[in-house]
């Protein structure tokens, strides 16, 4: 028996205006029954057997009873609408659960190290062209020879390389899924519409980037982000001496030029500035990504005014609907008062997070509330700040200024009181992505 290595490796995609990028979920439709066929159920077959309430010697493309069965079992135990029935809720929870085989490169050929290669080889072993005692993460000669078979068999041009086409069958066939939109080889990735890129920037446009230096084999992470740093410097050099430019690790009209000449991208330019310094959007990740990316009374972060550009540092101290923060210190605080007009107050302004390396689309409330400063944390109280009675003292940081916390949402997280999104917090969220 082959080993089974497991990957566990997901990225985080989001969806952005004109992008290729979407949620693996987005490839699916909103619903499947028993009786139900194609290509799209033995994905799922796989994602149940994946959770261990599957057990069939095959998957198929048939919804029949034992997937029925599965699914319900899968629902009770991850506490969901029980019917056996697939919907976005229990399609969303595979999602988290990274239960599905995920490719999410655009191109993947000869010496490429990356955990998708062992996605794709238990794909193509499945499919009947792999032939190894085990998967790994490298492509190497019996992975080329696989794709080469594959192809043969299915009517694509035979060059070992494993890009959209050959990509394209394999999702067709129910073999694994994309968390992109897959495009056709001769459409450009997307648009640069900046003239220059560099360390330290962020921008949608910097995903493009990454995607056609990962078509280059440049780039080799295990996700795609709209911040430029030294892992997307690095893979810009490397693209930068493959093809005798000056190797500076900075994106600009040289770079640009080689790769909307090699069709990787278009450059319509929407003005001849940095990225950094305006159109910075963040990503549209969902609150269940995002809840698992940082620690409660522990994680500081940086967060950024989508109107201003004014920073100011907080620390993620409650929530499990959304995070409660509280900012560091005195200057933190009075950063925060500030923009909210000289007084705290309720209003949602949307807002950039600054986390794991990432930039994430968020919004904030500017009214302390819940807690007291000049009583100690996790006691009873009564008289809490903002118009909060007796209860549970949320305000862990002492010294910065203020009393309690202030509430910090994301895509499809929700309000403590009703266990409901908030439409003021979600249209905030969209604006920091750039969505309106």
């Amino acid at each position: 028996m082959k080993s089974r290595v497991l990957s566990g490796v997901l990225a985080f995609s989001v969806f952005f205006s004109g992008s290729v990028f979407a949620d693996i979920t987005d490839n699916f439709s909103n619903q499947y029954k028993q009786g139900d066929k194609g290509p799209d159920v033995k994905l799922i077959q796989k994602a149940l057997s994946n959770a261990g309430t599957l057990n069939i010697d095959e998957f198929t493309e048939y919804f029949g009873e034992k997937t029925k069965e599965a699914v319900y079992d899968f629902q009770i135990k991850n506490e969901l609408g029980a019917d056996g029935i697939i919907g976005r809720e229990t399609l969303d929870k595979m999602e988290e659960l990274k239960l599905f085989p995920v490719l999410h490169l655009e191109s993947y050929r000869g010496g490429l190290e990356h955990d998708d290669v062992l996605v794709l080889q238990k794909a193509l072993d499945e499919a009947g062209f792999f032939k190894n005692d085990e998967y790994t993460t490298y492509f190497g000669v019996k992975t080329e020879k696989a794709v080469m078979a594959f192809q043969k068999d299915n009517g694509l041009v035979v060059d070992g390389i494993c890009g959209s086409g050959t990509i394209k069958a394999l999702v067709e066939k129910g073999l694994l899924v994309t968390d992109y939109v897959i495009k056709d080889s001769k459409t450009a990735i997307g648009n640069l519409g900046f003239s220059v890129y560099k360390n330290g920037d962020s921008s949608p446009d910097v995903k493009v980037l990454q995607q056609a230096l990962a078509s280059e084999v440049t780039f080799d992470f295990d996700e795609f982000t709209n911040y430029y740093g030294d892992i997307t410097e690095d893979a810009v050099k490397e693209f930068q001496e493959k093809y005798e430019l000056e190797a500076d690790g900075v994106c600009g009209s040289g770079t640009i030029k080689k790769l909307k000449e090699l069709g990787l991208v278009s450059n319509n330019l929407i003005a001849s500035r940095s990225a950094k310094r305006s159109g910075k959007y963040g990503e549209y990740l969902k609150w269940s990504q995002v809840k698992n990316m940082y620690s409660r009374g522990k994680t500081d972060l940086l967060v950024e005014d989508f109107y201003t550009g004014s920073k100011f540092y907080v620390r993620a101290s409650y929530g499990s609907v959304h995070i409660d923060v509280e900012p560091l210190t005195r200057k933190d605080s009075e950063i925060v008062r500030q923009l909210w007009g000289g007084k705290y107050g309720w209003a949602r302004r949307p807002v950039l997070v600054y986390m794991n390396n990432r930039v994430i689309a968020a919004s904030l409330n500017g009214m302390p509330h819940a807690g007291r400063e000049d009583t100690a944390e996790g006691v009873t109280v009564s008289n809490r700040s903002g118009g909060f009675g007796r209860g549970y003292n949320y305000d862990r940081i002492k010294g910065n200024g203020i009393s309690g916390h202030l509430c910090l949402h994301f895509r499809g997280s929700h309000l403590h009181k009703n266990d409901k999104s908030d439409p003021q917090h979600q249209h905030c969220v969209r604006v920091a992505a750039g969505l309106e």
